[in-house]
């Protein structure tokens, strides 16, 4: 996450320094308050390891992508010329199914759903041209983990993490715009246990994870 985190922003500085803006371009175009509906292309990746009732650990990797949609709502405040910061946030409805495990006799039957996305963010711009922009986004999300099955805890398991993120956006004359990101969300690590139940010397079987999400999205809407 910090070698993203280092890409984007020196993507950013490059174009800020490289821009040679013609006199029509002006952040101006960009003012005022802006919502959205977004879909997004998911993927999420669970890297971890797993303990078993003996004290044996075995590391993997496991996720799967999965699509998400939901509605965005912000401000663009001009900050000089050419520059200008989004303040906002999204909300993605539905969940994805990120980890399914079904073994032959049934005893350790696992779902997990990621549902209920949300991210505030604060998104530093460079208008281009007069209806075109640029931006990083950096973010803090939070969502839900949805655990059912023979694990604990089971229900609603909250996550925390940051977001950063490179799209661009382009406005026409109409107040309509259309943005498109690629980004990716590290969060917090997770534990689950008493995965297939307890053992009869009382040993459980966990699973701790850092889960990641990598994501590309579309969004269409309207600056008031």
């Amino acid at each position: 996450m910090k070698k993203l985190k280092a890409m984007l922003y020196g993507a950013y500085f490059l174009i800020a320094c490289m821009a040679t803006t013609p006199a029509s371009a002006g952040s101006s175009e960009f003012t005022g308050i802006y919502v959205a509906a977004q879909g997004s292309a998911v993927g999420v990746e669970f890297d971890g390891s797993y303990t078993d009732e003996n004290g044996r650990i075995t590391n993997g990797t496991g996720g799967r992508a999965a699509p998400m949609a939901g509605y965005e709502l912000g401000i663009n405040i001009p900050i000089g010329k050419t520059f200008f910061v989004s303040l906002g946030g999204v909300h993605n409805h539905g969940s994805a199914q990120v980890i399914e495990a079904d073994d032959f006799d049934n005893t350790s039957d696992v779902t997990v759903s990621l549902f209920d996305h949300r991210t505030y963010y604060i998104q530093p711009s460079i208008s281009l041209w007069e209806n075109s922009a640029v931006y990083l986004k950096y973010g803090r999300s939070s969502a839900d983990l949805s655990a059912e099955g023979q694990v604990k805890p089971t229900g609603d398991i909250s996550l925390e993490g940051h977001t950063v993120a490179i799209g661009t956006t382009s406005m026409f004359g109409s107040g309509i715009f259309v943005r498109t990101e690629v980004g990716a969300t590290d969060y917090d690590d997770i534990t689950l246990t008493n995965i297939g139940g307890t053992s009869s010397d009382g040993g459980t079987n966990t699973v701790t994870a850092s889960p990641k999400m990598a994501y590309g999205n579309i969004s269409i809407g309207f600056k008031f």
